[in-house]
């Protein structure tokens, strides 16, 4: 759809005066257009051009625009393989290297629509049983967003469908620590909720196929595994409590030192 010119100068350069940001969208007009001369390519087949209105000519093919690829895989029905198409439509940041209010805000609205879409397709991928796909999206909305406690619980609960156990336990220790050394809180009492969930046996998922000593000396290398990762992810928790006591003890005597020296002052010399 043809845009008028005043608009595209006045987003792009926004912070340029008017006869300066015409000036700057003719300039890249010209390098379009001799870059189009360059490939053999007609500038009239892909540019519809006149004094007010400009637009790109996207319906002869050829042309492809992730942004409207992305936008056009979001409005299809639900379904992991359409969704998976939509989240492959995503290229990353919004018109990176340009800074502007409007930019920004669009670069966090889609930013926000392909959060909610990684968090559609893991579900939908889990509940069709595709397990391996749901874990696979699931840690790139963990990567995309690491202090989103739905997604993290999210992760968790597909480790415990798919049978590791272990690995659900890890993560969940790894929300704990994590939440406790860089946020000062505790997870949510669903999030903890998890770790029963994580011991319980379930009909769902992996299951150990062989038999006699060997299944069982393989169930326990797995938990003693679990054991040493939670502590692990323990002493991590334990320690950025004690850093934090240790700075809030020596800023406490401080103050008492402070205070001393306060009391000293207002205390009269004797001989």
């Amino acid at each position: 759809m043809p845009a008028p010119r005043e608009r595209i100068w006045g987003r792009i350069w926004h912070d340029q005066p008017d006869t300066q940001a015409r000036k700057s969208l003719n300039t890249e007009l010209w390098r379009l257009k001799s870059a189009l001369g360059s490939a053999g390519a007609s500038t009239d087949r892909w540019l519809n051009s006149d004094a007010s209105m400009l637009a790109l000519r996207c319906s002869n093919g050829g042309v492809e625009i992730d942004l409207v690829n992305f936008l056009g895989a979001l409005r299809r029905d639900d379904g992991p393989e359409p969704l998976a198409e939509a989240v492959r439509a995503y290229r990353g940041e919004f018109a990176r290297g340009l800074e502007a209010d409007w930019i920004e805000e669009e670069r966090r609205r889609l930013r926000t629509s392909y959060l909610r879409l990684l968090r559609r397709l893991a579900e939908a991928w889990r509940l069709a049983d595709r397990l391996r796909d749901a874990l696979e999206t699931a840690e790139d909305l963990v990567r995309a967003e690491p202090f989103d406690e739905e997604a993290r619980r999210l992760l968790i609960a597909i480790k415990i469908d798919s049978g590791d156990r272990a690995g659900a336990l890890l993560q969940l220790s790894e929300v704990e620590a994590v939440w406790s050394s860089e946020l000062g809180v505790t997870p949510a009492p669903e999030t903890l909720a998890l770790r029963e969930a994580c011991l319980e046996p379930r009909e769902r998922g992996y299951r150990i196929e062989q038999a006699g000593p060997r299944r069982f000396a393989i169930e326990e290398a797995q938990r003693r595994y679990t054991v040493e990762r939670l502590t692990e992810g323990r002493a991590i928790a334990l320690h950025a409590r004690i850093s934090r006591m240790r700075i809030h003890a020596e800023s406490l005597m401080a103050e008492l030192a402070a205070l001393d020296d306060a009391l000293d002052d207002d205390l009269p010399e004797t001989d």
